[in-house]
């Protein structure tokens, strides 16, 4: 049986595609909801993202387009399961079940229904519900005949235009104080243009200007803070597989050595660790730092291989510092956050130029690939890093190479995948993994790693507890079981080891982490799951010992979730969450909230809200909540302290080409005088923000 839910997802895209037939037919306005994705009827997307925010322990706005673009193409063009080089694409599949699709294919040939799918191993009747808006059969794999005056005549547009402002004065905009303030207003703003067609080819401008910063004056008289542009073709003809012209993403391997964009870590959705993903992506977030400004193209130069170029030269913000001889010839680290607010943050703003060069030679082989790959990095001043006990084998210097080999390949159940990296000068870094799918209701994954403490992982972003990968040793099992199509349980064991000093850890430091989920689904109505997480990791006693000795810390939460289907148009969500931190001391938090949603298909009008209601002890022990908001924009706030928190987000699609949305949130804390913290406190115990976003399709 298929689940309800699913079944009515696919009813509404059915649905929607009818009405936009009929549209194109009339010529009239339509007052369904046409061309955007509901990311609410997706948890992976959810997990995902706050699972990343919350490993790094940040919170705020996120613009993953570049995560999101891919869905949106499925839909608009649903994904030819028959194409086998455009399945590791396809976020809603565990990569076990694209390596099972594949073997199938392989043996038996192309599939010639979707309901085949439940032939295939890994595969259950709710993974194709879920995944059958966006998958199509076709029998010509691969479509080479369009002119790029064809693309051009046949794309879309899309224009965005978001704003958002906090309403309570920051202290930061205080015009009357003399001390360090924001040179800008506190508004926000965000625009973006894209032409495109499917996934073939587009071309697109952003510019953002983030909240303290100048628009059209000052250090930014041009405009927004931050532009970025880019033309990306794909497919073009039997050589070009893609080609950037613009701002670009680069992913090699397992990300060793470079992986820029969103990353994929540990989440629920446990046996999802593998990264596998185009080596070229056009860019289209904000995130200013995680990007190449150049050209790329990605060359398919024999029947079974293919090759990667690129080359990038860009401005960088970093912490410039002197020396006797030249007062700008040394900087001490990479400004990465993107705010140009302050004098001190205008003088970091683009105070470095880095020319990068890279190469990756891949061969592809029935049952998987194997790939060299290199990168050659060029700055225009010498990072010397502060003279820290923790910094002693940091990378240092102007110049710096770094190679990498990866691979993949399948033996029946067995999906094996991972990388060796090293650099000049030398020093390494190695992950191997393993998929295993041991039967339809059970999957393993597996994965070892060994990063060097010296390892210049400075554009890694690889499986780690770290950031960068480097000095760490850990192994990570993890499991999915579907005993039942109601019961679905999933679990992760990770340990590790820092063999040198980190960051506040004055000391060779070990660490374990641990999760569980049990998820309970009753089709057309429920979907219910409780999760017990535990993270144990050794810091810096937090006194004056001069010894600094080390000392376990540690952070326990419990979740209750349930997801309720009132009627197609109606849907609550509740949550309640408990987190115990401790660290010497001991702190506590709890957090409850309401959802309410309301989506009708017959309706232009939807809405998405929540009233939460949280008690922490003090930010240690503070809860991350991934909250609903405008559309391809993700928040994820922790709710820390004492107080209330709602929000809610309106939706109006008034006629087929235009869509309107509107987000009020407020937090109130309680016995407490103050919200916020350095120049952004607010005097007040309560902060409020509005935000407006317009999307005009054409």
């Amino acid at each position: 049986m298929r689940s309800s839910s699913s079944q009515f997802y696919t009813f509404r895209i059915a649905v929607c595609a009818l009405c936009c037939i009929l549209y194109s037919l009339s010529n009239c306005q339509s007052r369904f909801k046409l061309d955007s994705i509901d990311f609410s009827q997706y948890g992976l997307v959810e997990d995902l993202i706050q699972s990343y925010v919350e490993s790094r322990s940040e919170e705020g706005d996120f613009d993953y387009n570049t995560f999101i673009d891919r869905l949106e193409y499925f839909q608009q063009r649903p994904l030819n399961l028959n194409n086998l080089s455009d399945l590791e694409d396809f976020i809603l599949l565990r990569p076990s079940q694209v390596a099972a699709l594949k073997g199938y294919i392989e043996v038996n040939g192309p599939l010639i229904s979707i309901y085949e799918l439940q032939a295939v191993p890994e595969f259950d009747v709710t993974t194709i519900k879920l995944i059958s808006p966006f998958i199509s059969l076709e029998t010509n794999l691969d479509r080479y005949e369009m002119s790029l005056k064809d693309l051009l005549s046949h794309s879309k547009h899309q224009l965005f235009f978001r704003a958002g402002n906090i309403l309570e004065q920051q202290i930061g905009y205080d015009k009357n104080t003399t001390k360090t303030r924001y040179e800008g207003n506190p508004t926000r703003l965000y625009f973006r243009y894209k032409q495109s067609f499917e996934n073939r080819f587009s071309i697109g401008v952003t510019g953002e200007k983030d909240p303290g910063e100048n628009f059209l004056k000052g250090s930014n008289k041009n405009g927004f803070d931050y532009y970025s542009f880019h033309v990306a073709i794909r497919k073009i003809n039997r050589l070009i597989e893609d080609i950037v012209i613009g701002d670009f993403n680069i992913s090699f391997g397992q990300g060793l050595m470079i992986h820029s964009g969103f990353g994929i870590g540990k989440s629920p959705w446990s046996t999802n660790i593998r990264k596998s993903q185009r080596t070229v992506r056009a860019y289209t977030s904000v995130n200013e730092s995680s990007f190449f400004r150049g050209a790329a193209a990605n060359l398919n130069i024999a029947r079974h291989v293919d090759m990667t170029l690129f080359g990038s030269i860009r401005h960088k913000d970093g912490n410039i510092t002197g020396d006797s001889l030249d007062r700008e010839a040394i900087f001490s680290s990479f400004q990465e956050t993107g705010y140009h607010r302050t004098s001190t943050e205008i003088a970091d703003e683009k105070s470095l130029k880095e020319t990068t060069l890279g190469a990756a030679l891949r061969y592809h082989f029935a049952r998987g690939h194997i790939s060299i790959n290199a990168m050659n990095n060029v700055f225009d001043k010498t990072l010397q890093r502060s003279d820290q006990a923790y910094n002693y084998f940091a990378f240092k210097g102007d110049h710096l190479f770094q190679y990498s080999f990866d691979h993949s390949f399948r033996i029946r159940n067995f999906s094996f995948f991972g990388e060796a990296a090293g650099s000049n000068p030398g020093t390494y870094a190695f992950m191997e993994g393993l998929q295993l799918a041991l039967d339809k209701k059970a999957d393993l994954a597996i994965l070892y790693r060994n990063l060097d403490k010296a390892y210049p992982a400075i554009y890694s972003n690889a499986f780690s507890e770290n950031t960068l990968a480097n000095n760490e040793e850990g192994l990570y099992f993890g499991t999915e079981i579907r005993p039942t199509v109601r019961w679905k349980i999933g679990a992760y064991w990770d340990i590790w080891q820092h063999k040198w000093l980190r960051f506040g850890v004055q000391g060779p430091s070990k660490g374990n982490e641990q999760l569980f989920r049990l998820t309970y689904a009753i089709r057309r109505k429920m979907e219910a799951y409780v999760q017990f997480k535990n993270k144990v990791r050794e810091e810096n006693q937090a006194d004056n010992n001069p010894l600094h000795p080390l000392v376990d810390q540690s952070k326990q939460s419990f979740r209750l979730n349930l997801t309720y289907l009132w009627s197609k148009a109606w849907e609550t969500r509740s949550r309640i969450e408990t987190s115990h931190y401790t660290k010497g001391l001991s702190t506590n938090g709890w957090l409850i909230y309401q959802d309410l949603m309301y989506h009708p298909l017959e309706s232009p009008y939807s809405f998405s809200t929540r009233l939460a209601y949280f008690q922490t002890d003090d930010y240690n022990s503070g809860i991350y909540a991934y909250e609903n908001d405008l559309l391809y924009n993700f928040y994820v706030p922790v709710y820390y302290q004492h107080g209330w928190r709602y929000y809610l987000n309106l939706r109006a699609d008034l006629v087929r080409p235009l869509t309107l949305e509107l987000r009020y949130a407020v937090t109130l804390l309680q016995q407490v005088e103050t919200i916020g913290s350095g120049l952004d406190l607010i005097n007040k115990p309560h902060r409020s923000e509005i935000k407006f976003q317009m999307r005009y399709t054409f």
